[in-house]
C-alpha cells in the first residue's frame, strides 16, 4: 500500500451507465478531510542510565507527528521485576507539534536495577 495523503483532499465518484438518460448526473466531486492521529514518546529523560538514591523526578519527551491535537495521557512507570512507579499525566489539549517535556511525580529511588517505561 502506497504512503498516504494527510489534509483536505479533492474527491470525485462517478457512474457509467449504458443508454443512461441522464449523463451529466453521474459525477459527483467534492473533498474531505483526512486527519493522522500519531503521538509518540520520543526520549525518556530521567532516569538515565545510571542515578543517585532518593528522590528522582522523572522526566519523559514526547511529540504529536499527526495533523491535529487530541486528548491523550501520557504514562510513565518504573519497574524491577514488579512496578515500584506508575503515574500518568492527562493532556485535555493534546500535544503540541513539538518535543514536548513532561515532568512526572517524585519517585523516591533505592538501591537496585529499574526499566523505566514512557507511553501514550
Amino acid at each position: 500500500m502506497g504512503r498516504r495523503s494527510a489534509g483536505q483532499l479533492r474527491v470525485t465518484c462517478s457512474t457509467e451507465l449504458a443508454g443512461d438518460g441522464n449523463p451529466l448526473n453521474d459525477v459527483r466531486r467534492g473533498t474531505t478531510n483526512v486527519s493522522v492521529h500519531d503521538a509518540a514518546v520520543t526520549r525518556i529523560v530521567v532516569p538515565a542510565d545510571t542515578i543517585p538514591v532518593g528522590n528522582v523526578i522523572p522526566v519523559g519527551m514526547a511529540r504529536n507527528a499527526g495533523t491535529l491535537r487530541e486528548p491523550l495521557t501520557v504514562f510513565f512507570s518504573i519497574a524491577d521485576t514488579t512496578p515500584v512507579y506508575a503515574e500518568s499525566i492527562a493532556l485535555p489539549a493534546g500535544l503540541p507539534f513539538m518535543d514536548t517535556t513532561m515532568r512526572f511525580p517524585s519517585w523516591n529511588a533505592v538501591e537496585g536495577s529499574y526499566t523505566a517505561r514512557c507511553s501514550v
